[in-house]
């Protein structure tokens, strides 16, 4: 079990506390709403002053109003943005070195600090101290120590819905400055810090490199601010770095995320003023698997005519087989999360799984009399894939090689 200073927590919120997204205290209220939301904050939770002198004049704490307002903004914009990041559980995390709040840092360490108090007491928020480190000269991965970590509470959530103020929306009523994560190359599930490698200096390098070429270009409709990517299963070290592998667009955002948008809306996308082309590479892990063993698949024509002859017949085999690849072994039962994920992904269509019209074993027979193959998922075998991570490496490898080769050789962003 993971501990956080001597005290031990769930290996899920471990991961949670780790890949928080840290907030910068930039952001600002500029919606009628957000700031009618900033105002009544402060008037229900006034600050407490962190010294005596401070109220010696009467007439300090309405010049130091505007203040106190500015960073009710900036720590609401900032929870209710990591409030987004589901991956982190709402997570944000902050440092609370005084240095980092000296001049121009638009909010003053005595200010947060009382925001804070007044915030915690009220049960607006919660906790998760921080504890000093060291970081080493050099070394890209996180410090010894971690940062404090906050989150908004379902108190303060609510509070902010009935005032027309969500997390989903926070970029309409906010004022929002973005910074790129201090480490572009993460090991997670488990979670654990970046080793300084000759590979990782590799890897990381190559996303550095991407980063630094897409910064040169402008890209309307979405926010993004470079990528990091994520390695799996680093259950132990040394790490071969071949498990995930994935870029994964900054901020997450779904509101703003190009990655977490339909394809409709990713396709009204412009860079450099320019419309989009999206590839779209059919049954990717399916002709991964087959290629594994060196045969070929009709992409186009992987899942069709299976179960019927329908598109809808079609969605539910992929979801099938993409399943079966996140377990260990093809998949027995439709749990309630992939109904809910397949009626979420057609909403627009109104389809859902019926168990009873699609049984699985249903599914399962018809899927294998088409790829046979598939029965050697999740057996023992040296050199072939074992968990959807080596799929999902080998496609990352994919991916990645042909943008940079895009940008190397020919200009082109992507």
């Amino acid at each position: 079990m993971p501990f956080l200073k001597n005290r031990p927590i769930s290996a899920e919120l471990a991961d949670e506390l780790r890949y928080a997204p840290e907030g910068n205290l930039k952001g600002y209220a500029r919606s009628d709403e957000a700031i009618a939301l900033v105002r009544l904050l402060a008037q229900t939770n006034p600050r407490v002053p962190q010294v005596a002198t401070e109220t010696s004049r009467t007439n300090k704490p309405r010049k130091l109003e505007p203040n106190f307002h500015r960073a009710i903004g900036a720590f609401l914009a900032s929870l209710l943005l990591a409030r987004t990041d589901e991956e982190a559980g709402g997570w944000l995390r902050m440092s609370l070195d005084k240095k980092k709040f000296k001049s121009p840092a638009p909010v003053s360490y005595r200010m947060f600090m009382a925001l804070r108090s007044a915030w915690l007491n009220a049960r607006l928020i919660e906790q998760h101290k921080g504890y000093p480190g060291s970081l080493k000269f050099g070394s890209p991965g996180p410090a010894n120590g971690m940062m404090t970590r906050f989150r908004a509470t379902v108190a303060l959530l609510k509070l902010c819905e009935r005032h027309g103020v969500q997390p989903a929306d926070v970029s309409q009523h906010f004022h929002l400055e973005f910074e790129m994560p201090q480490e572009v190359l993460q090991l997670t599930r488990p979670s654990r810090p970046t080793p300084d490698t000759p590979a990782s200096r590799q890897l990381r390098d190559q996303v550095n490199e991407l980063n630094a070429f897409f910064a040169k270009h402008s890209l309307e409709g979405a926010t993004h601010i470079g990528w990091v990517r994520k390695f799996h299963r680093a259950d132990s070290l040394p790490y071969a770095w071949n498990k995930g592998g994935r870029l994964y667009s900054q901020p997450p955002l779904p509101a703003t995320n190009y990655q977490q948008m339909k394809q409709g809306e990713r396709l009204a996308l412009r860079l450099n003023g320019q419309p989009v082309a999206e590839i779209d590479i059919s049954a990717s892990y399916l002709t991964l698997f087959y290629a594994w063993h060196e045969q070929e698949i009709d992409a186009a024509t992987a899942y069709s005519n299976i179960i019927g002859p329908d598109e809808k017949h079609r969605a539910i085999v992929k979801i099938w087989i993409n399943n079966s690849f996140g377990n260990s072994g093809l998949l027995t039962k439709w749990s309630p999360g992939i109904k809910a994920d397949f009626a979420r992904r057609y909403r627009d269509r109104g389809w859902t799984i019926d168990a009873r019209l699609f049984p699985v074993r249903l599914v399962r027979e018809k899927t294998l009399e088409r790829h046979p193959l598939l029965a050697q998922w999740g057996k023992p075998n040296a050199g072939r894939p074992q968990s959807y991570a080596d799929l999902m490496f080998r496609e990352s490898e994919i991916i990645i090689s042909t943008m940079l080769r895009l940008a190397r050789e020919h200009g082109i962003p992507a």
